[in-house]
């Protein structure tokens, strides 16, 4: 839960130009969230106050309901798989009478469904909804 909000963005930043983002882009968007204003919403409205990212009390993450974050944490989950591929030992797992092996170093799994769909035919699945 609430894993955006740990995304630490210089790390972000890195990464993102690992993977080939113009470097302009990288800049805008953690200058964008460096200079962000936030209030709060609540049912009585609109906060008067705000708060801010400052270097004693840096705020992380890319920003609540951001539609980037999935693919900011994607990048970075890939670059640390790879990482732990490269360096870990191997766990190696046989069937019973040795014919069959599976080496693994790490299996990743993120739980965030709100960008896909589980069923074989979605489209029949919406026009049933109608």
């Amino acid at each position: 839960m609430s894993c955006y909000d740990r995304i630490i963005i210089a790390l972000a930043s890195l990464i993102n130009r690992k993977y080939g983002q113009h470097r302009n882009i990288v800049a805008v968007h953690a200058k964008t969230l460096e200079d962000a204003r936030y209030k709060l919403r609540t049912a009585k409205g609109i906060s008067e106050l705000e708060y801010s990212h400052c270097p004693a009390f840096p705020l992380h993450g890319s920003g609540q309901g951001a539609g980037n974050s999935p693919c900011i944490w994607l990048l970075i989950s890939l670059t640390l798989f790879d990482l732990h591929e490269q360096h870990a030992h191997r766990a190696l797992f046989s069937s019973p009478d040795g014919t069959q092996q599976v080496p693994l170093t790490m299996v990743g799994f993120v739980d965030d469904s709100t960008g896909t769909c589980n069923r074989i035919n979605p489209a029949a699945t919406h026009r049933n909804r109608k």
